[in-house]
């Protein structure tokens, strides 16, 4: 079974992972690690399974990537 990745903002909004990372720069000279998201669950990225999309979730976390609460979630291919 395939997996995608979900976040929900505070304002309840579901947001779907396309798969894509970016590094920006920020104000103070550095860079930070953004993820793209859309709003439409036929853009998220489909991962092989459960276990790939639970270890990019590891990733994005360890990252502190927004502050999201990123899941994992099994989908139908």
């Amino acid at each position: 079974m395939k997996a995608i990745l979900t976040k929900v903002s505070a304002s309840g909004r579901r947001y779907y992972h396309t798969g894509r990372n970016h590094v920006i720069s920020v104000d103070d000279g550095g860079s930070a690690i953004v993820a793209e998201t859309s709003f439409f669950d036929g853009d998220a990225h489909r991962f092989a399974d459960l276990a790939e999309a639970q270890a990019e979730v590891d990733w994005l976390k360890g990252r502190g990537i927004g502050g999201a609460d990123w899941q994992a979630n099994e989908v139908r291919a």
